[in-house]
């Protein structure tokens, strides 16, 4: 098994143009299996840019990022895909769910980009979605669920993959402060339960400090906050 599930060296991303960006620079990050992470900064100073590196949607101007041991620059397309279906986990602000399809569906959604769910596989995520309160729900499409019903979907949808490491940008920032602390607390219990690293955006300062570990990202840098104790 690999020290880190996520390993970043002195990492910089720049954005092109007439006058060049420079949103990281020299940034480094080690994340232990099952540690719960978060992320806060101003808004445009590069958290997204972050998760989207980690998460091999993007590629970084300079410096490695290992997922779960393996180096990011040195797969290819094809095998970014399949990392990014097998190994991580993703939650946006906005849920991203495919109004054609139930709650479960949505929830089983990776594993049909993968192929065929087993009845096993099924069977887990009707499991995590009854744990979340959503074992009434599973026939219902998005427009019937409420907004934090919606998010918990995307949690577990997450979660479908087993995978090592879960990115949440923003996942509360679009909802009311007792939904958005609901999916907080689930992300935290689901991330005790299952040893899965969790990784958080947030513009809460109250939410960061409920986490295992808090960084900032200043100036580019990514600094961790120290806290009192």
């Amino acid at each position: 098994m690999a020290d880190w599930v996520v390993e970043a060296r002195d990492l910089q991303k720049v954005y092109g143009g007439v006058e060049p960006l420079e949103v990281l620079h020299d940034v480094n990050l080690q994340v232990a299996p099952g540690e719960f992470t978060a992320v806060v900064g101003q808004s445009g100073s590069g958290k997204s840019t972050l998760l989207n590196l980690i998460g091999a949607l993007d590629r970084p101007t300079a410096g490695t990022i290992a997922v779960d041991g393996a180096r990011l620059d040195q797969l290819t397309d094809d095998e970014l895909a399949a990392l990014r279906n097998t190994r991580i986990g993703f939650i946006f602000q906005y849920h991203h769910l495919l109004d054609d399809f139930t709650c479960l569906e949505n929830a089983l959604m990776p594993l049909y980009i993968r192929g065929t769910p087993t009845p096993a596989d099924e069977a887990r995520v009707r499991g995590l979605l009854a744990r979340v309160g959503l074992g009434g729900r599973l026939d219902h499409r998005p427009n019937a669920l409420s907004g934090g019903e919606q998010q918990r979907t995307a949690v577990v949808r997450a979660l479908a993959v087993q995978p090592k490491l879960v990115l949440a940008d923003e996942p509360t920032g679009n909802l009311d402060t007792h939904s958005g602390n609901d999916v907080f607390a689930l992300m935290r219990e689901m991330n005790r339960a299952s040893g899965v690293a969790f990784i958080l955006v947030t513009h809460d300062e109250r939410l960061a400090a409920a986490a295992e570990r808090e960084l900032r990202i200043e100036d580019g840098h990514l600094v961790e906050v120290r806290r009192a104790g």
